[in-house]
């Protein structure tokens, strides 16, 4: 039965009494119910870790409690003029959502009580525009619960302390999770560590904080680890390697991997390293304008379109402009029996400075009447090819805040550095500088190709015409 609202007053079955005997109280008031959705309601980051100051936090009792935070938040919980300061669910809602498909419902109602007495700090949490982080008070996860039956219905009710409300209220870095993936998790390590990764997962560079391993191992299994017998091998083969594999059978939409910060043999830090489907297809697909033009001429040469953007996203504006104008007028003259491997050669000539794009009067028809040049047209156009150039990478690197600039060269030791195809050249000179000339004309081109986001000035924009004679006609 829906009301006005679109709440829903009533759902499915409700688990039977008898098992909660003695733990009901008996009313007779409706309550608004919410039906499932596919990704909960905000969430503020700091929850994501919970420590245990008192008691201990278990996997049920983690589970449920982000379930009823998200319950809560649908009735009103972070809306400051509401003075409502109770919640309630349906029992029967919150086994669906944590897809508790145990008979032991004692042991479920013993994991929310103990949310009364379990005290946790919370955060840490995300930085403001100052590089300033807020601490959160500790608190006990529930100020009170109590199941009540409402027309032979099983009711959870329960409040936080006004401490805990002010504190979820505040403004700050929130967290959406799928519910499906909550569904999924079947053990606390996977758990946190997907609630780690919708954290990190909307950073620009895709990585988490760098955490010491034993913090790691802390916020994982959500109690305290005990660091005099703390190994990291073995916790790395025990949990973090299952739990990474736990989370990417989730399908969430991101995959998740991680890196290892060493001196010596000595793991320092591990971060992680979080790959969001949509960038990557969205950062694969999107081409400047110049580059897809250039696409749509080389692809009606007759090149497949994987090979065509694959070297779309590698050589330079010039080259490809260079080896389509060859290529077509060669086009021409007859077909041409293997365009692939041909446009290859072109581009091979091309970077050679054997080609250039003068040569395609000459190669083919001859020249039509030069038609004259709009110079704004022309500097959007070198702007264009600025933007998808390697000057643009080191622009934009030497842009950013020297924190920024290390995730960055982190990551790029991690997809570059790190993989068996690197040269010996590049990984002996990033282990002696990561900041050398040699790593960073190897970093530029992978900064470029990868993609991100800068806004470059006139004068970078006139320096890169200058230097790469684009702007000989205007001077």
């Amino acid at each position: 039965m829906e009301n006005s609202g679109g709440e829903t007053t009533e759902v499915v079955e409700a688990a039977p009494l008898e098992l909660w005997s003695g733990k009901a109280e008996q009313l007779s008031i409706e309550v608004p119910i919410f039906k499932p959705s596919r990704f909960s309601e905000k969430k503020p980051v700091e929850i994501v870790y919970m420590f245990p100051l008192k008691g201990r936090i278990t996997f049920v009792q983690k589970k449920t409690w982000v379930l009823m935070h998200d319950y809560a938040v649908k009735q009103g919980l972070l809306d400051a003029t509401k003075a409502r300061a109770r919640f309630r669910c349906l029992v029967t809602d919150l086994l669906r959502d944590a897809d508790y498909d145990s008979n032991d419902y004692d042991y479920l109602r013993t994991s929310i009580e103990s949310n009364l007495e379990t005290r946790v700090a919370w955060g840490p949490s995300a930085r403001d525009k100052e590089g300033n982080r807020r601490v959160w008070q500790a608190t006990t996860l529930l100020a009170d619960a109590k199941f009540i039956s409402i027309r032979n219905r099983l009711y959870l009710d329960w409040s936080y302390s006004d401490v805990l409300v002010e504190q979820l209220r505040a403004q700050g870095a929130w967290l959406k999770l799928s519910t499906d993936a909550l569904r999924q998790a079947r053990t606390m390590n996977g758990l946190s560590l997907y609630m780690v990764c919708e954290r990190f997962r909307t950073n620009h560079n895709g990585l988490s904080d760098k955490w010491a391993p034993d913090v790691w191992s802390s916020t994982l299994s959500g109690n305290a680890s005990d660091s005099s017998k703390f190994q990291y091998k073995y916790w790395k083969r025990d949990t973090l390697l299952p739990a990474i594999a736990e989370v990417n059978s989730f399908k969430a939409g991101f995959s998740v991997s991680f890196i290892e910060e060493r001196r010596g043999r000595r793991v320092l830090a591990v971060q992680l390293v979080i790959k969001d489907e949509k960038k990557q297809v969205a950062a694969e697909d999107c081409l400047t304008e110049p580059r897809q033009d250039l696409l749509e001429r080389v692809l009606a040469c007759g090149v497949t379109e994987a090979k065509a953007r694959r070297a779309m996203r590698g050589e330079p504006v010039e080259v490809l402009s260079a080896a389509i104008a060859s290529m077509e007028a060669r086009n021409r003259t007859g077909k041409i029996k293997a365009p692939g491997a041909y446009f290859e050669q072109l581009l091979q000539l091309a970077k050679q400075g054997e080609l250039s794009i003068k040569e395609e009067a000459s190669a083919g028809q001859p020249a039509t009447e030069s038609k004259s040049v709009n110079p704004k047209d022309q500097l959007q156009g070198i702007r264009q090819a600025f933007l998808a150039s390697n000057d643009c990478a080191k622009a934009y690197f030497n842009s950013l805040p020297a924190r920024d600039q290390d995730e960055i060269i982190d990551l790029f030791r991690h997809e570059v550095v790190a993989h068996d195809g690197a040269s010996a050249t590049l990984k002996s000179s990033f282990a002696k500088n990561p900041r050398s000339a040699i790593v960073a004309s190897h970093m530029w081109n992978w900064l470029a190709k990868r993609g991100f986001k800068y806004e470059p000035s006139d004068k970078e924009v006139m320096d890169f015409g200058l230097a790469h004679g684009l702007l000989k006609a205007l001077v």
